[in-house]
C-alpha cells in the first residue's frame, strides 16, 4: 500500500497542472532559466547584450495534433535590446509546446531541439513528428 501511495504522489508531482497554460509553461521552462543564465554571465563578456525584455505569442489558436497523437502549440519569443523604448525584434525564438506533457521545443538551426538547448545543453534533435502536424511536411511551429 505504501508503495502505491508513493507511486501516486510521484505520478500527481510529475504531471503538468492544469492551471499550466502553454505561455506559462514558456515562461517556466524557457524564458526563467535563460534570463537566470544571462542574468549570472559577466558584464565584461563580448557575447551579444542578452534581452532586455522578452515576450510570447501563442502562434495558434487551439492546439495541433502530431503524428503521435500529442498536441502542441506553436510560440514565438520576441525581444526588445539596448536601452529605452528600442524596437521589438519578432521570432527571435520560435518553437512549440506540448501542454499535456509539459516539454518545450524549438527551431535551433534546420532541426527542432528541446529547450534546454539555449540554456548550455547538448541535445540532439527532436524526432520527426516533433512540432509538426499530422500528415505535413513542413515544421508547423516556426515558421
Amino acid at each position: 500500500m505504501p508503495c502505491r501511495l508513493a507511486l501516486l504522489v510521484f505520478l500527481l508531482a510529475s504531471a503538468p497542472r492544469a492551471s499550466e497554460t502553454p505561455e506559462s509553461l514558456v515562461q517556466e521552462k524557457l524564458l526563467a532559466p535563460l534570463a537566470a543564465r544571462e542574468k549570472a554571465r559577466s558584464s565584461y563578456s563580448r557575447a551579444r547584450p542578452p534581452a532586455a525584455e522578452r515576450r510570447v505569442r501563442m502562434l495558434d489558436a487551439t492546439p495541433i495534433a502530431d503524428a503521435k497523437g500529442g498536441a502542441f502549440v506553436g510560440f514565438a519569443v520576441d525581444a526588445r535590446y539596448g536601452r529605452g523604448a528600442g524596437r521589438w525584434q519578432e521570432d527571435v525564438i520560435t518553437g512549440c509546446v506540448y501542454a499535456g506533457t509539459g516539454e518545450v521545443y524549438l527551431r535551433y538551426g534546420a532541426a527542432v531541439r528541446a529547450a534546454g538547448v539555449l540554456l548550455g545543453k547538448t541535445i540532439p534533435p527532436a524526432a520527426s513528428h516533433v512540432c509538426r502536424a499530422a500528415g505535413a511536411n513542413a515544421v508547423v511551429a516556426g515558421g
